[in-house]
């Protein structure tokens, strides 16, 4: 039972990247992502006076974040659309065609279920070669790290996770666990992979309890993965690969050895925000 729960994970995972694979691939010239990029400059602007008239600080920094990180991608659209046009000028291959279609706006950021612009996630996999859930917040980066190190202003963000976990342990001995999770994560410029969206993340967790009221002992994972808009109404879905190590010490009794599973993790998630 436990290797077909595994295999159906997996398969899952599999269906998930391919999915973000082809939704994310983006095939506009230069030229008409400019202009779409404008056209949604002028739509955020929108957005900022309305939720700045309502007070909502949480709202018009996060759109601001939005529109500076628009505006990179602006100058850099407008570089290789110039390039273009001068390419062709210089080829001679310039002539007349049709009209180019109407741009397509991007999508506006989700203002969330309820307004308040919290964004969460829920992730379903394997973890430390164990079967687990995990529910998140995701936290966005108040030192403005993204920047300094070349990227856009909302690259870095922060989770705090709490999760649930059961399988064996590296002895073959079977348990559960209660972790709590922190984690940094970095986007990456989604040009890495040809237009899909990537991302690494890494942190430490500590086990709040598990089957033997054992203490709890720092542990931590790694993970890289993919994320995009599958086109559900609800956010970006992700799926991830990565090694993790959750680890206890001794029970209370302080006669049985602690617990540590530390192996292979793939999971799935679904970002929803409130």
């Amino acid at each position: 039972m436990k290797k077909l729960i595994a295999s159906l994970t997996v398969f899952a995972f599999c269906v998930a990247l391919a999915g973000m694979v082809y939704a994310e691939v983006d095939t506009r010239s230069p030229a008409e992502k400019l202009e779409a990029g404008r056209a949604y400059i002028k739509l955020l602007d929108q957005k900022i006076i309305k939720y700045r008239a309502q007070g909502n600080a949480v709202m018009v920094k996060k759109l601001q974040a939005e529109k500076k990180g628009t505006i990179a991608a602006l100058q850099k659209w407008k570089v290789m659309a110039e390039a273009e046009a001068a390419k062709q000028v210089a080829t001679g291959i310039e002539k007349k065609v049709a009209p180019p279609p109407a741009p397509v706006t991007p999508k506006p950021a989700s203002m969330g279920m309820f307004g308040w612009g919290l964004d969460t996630s829920l992730e379903v996999g394997l973890v430390a070669g164990m079967m687990g859930i995990t529910g998140n917040i995701l936290l966005p980066d108040p030192m403005g790290l993204g920047p300094m190190v070349g990227l856009s202003a909302d690259a870095i963000q922060y989770k705090i996770g709490l999760g649930y976990a059961q399988g064996n342990d590296k002895n073959s001995k079977e348990w559960k666990a209660v972790p709590l999770y922190v984690s940094g994560i970095v986007n990456l410029p989604a040009d890495l992979l040809g237009g899909v969206e990537s991302y690494l993340e890494g942190g430490i967790n500590y086990v709040i309890t598990r089957s033997g009221n054992s203490s709890g002992t720092v542990g931590g994972q790694f993970m890289a993965g993919i994320q995009g808009d599958l086109g559900m109404g609800l956010g970006k879905t992700y799926g991830a690969i990565g090694y993790s190590v959750l680890r206890t010490g001794l029970d209370k009794t302080m006669t049985n050895d602690g617990r540590t599973s530390m192996s292979f993790s793939a999971i799935v998630g679904q970002k929803v925000t409130f």
